[in-house]
């Protein structure tokens, strides 16, 4: 059964990006560039998969990353053209989600243009002049042969594993501490009793004397 991307799923993705906008846009400038790449992905594809709504490999949500934004590439583009005039055809009445405008206004208004020509027609699109142009994000490029990536999914597990291991420990003190205040709560019960009975036998003694 193929795996349902689910609008949960985006807003997470996308939530994400927002967050990390030189990641999104593949603009991190930083010396180890190339492993906060791989972190992030994998930070990422935790929080996909803790959903409950299935796991995917980290390439495999790469991959549906790059798939959205080529489809959206195509999407606004055909829209812009209807605007313009220039598609030909019947009239066009695609229109874009909320969710569409978000990654748009991230990703810059040439990412759909395809040139550094400024925005135009597109008046439901709010201009975003902060952001660069986009440039080429290594990461939604093809990966070549050879290349290795630490598998999510056990990566995933290990940490369920973890967390189940400490549960486990806070469980197993809890009962010891439980055992031990139980043990002194009885010893003291049985001090007391013993003392309150000398102390009735001692007042009995002075009453007969």
């Amino acid at each position: 059964m193929a795996f349902k991307i689910k609008e949960e799923h985006m807003e997470v993705l996308i939530d994400f990006m927002e967050t990390h906008n030189d990641f999104a846009t593949g603009r991190l400038s930083t010396n180890n560039a190339k492993e906060k790449y791989k972190l992030l992905w994998t930070e990422l594809t935790i929080r996909l998969n803790s959903l409950g709504l299935g796991e995917r490999t980290k390439e495999k949500w790469q991959k549906t990353w790059t798939d959205y934004k080529c489809n959206l590439k195509k999407k606004a583009s055909e829209i812009k053209n209807a605007q313009e005039g220039t598609g030909g055809g019947p009239e066009l009445k695609k229109q874009l989600s909320n969710m569409e405008m978000r990654v748009l206004s991230l990703l810059g208004n040439t990412f759909y243009e395809g040139c550094g020509t400024p925005e135009r027609g597109l008046n439901y699109i709010k201009p975003n002049t902060s952001v660069p142009e986009e440039k080429t994000n290594p990461i939604t490029k093809k990966m070549k042969r050879g290349d290795t990536c630490e598998s999510t999914d056990n990566l995933y597990k290990e940490t369920i594993r973890c967390l189940n291991n400490i549960e486990t420990n806070i469980t197993s003190n809890l009962k010891e501490i439980n055992n031990t205040l139980s043990s002194n709560l009885n010893e003291l019960n049985n001090t007391l009793s013993s003392k309150f009975d000398e102390l009735i036998s001692v007042l009995k003694r002075k009453e007969d004397n």
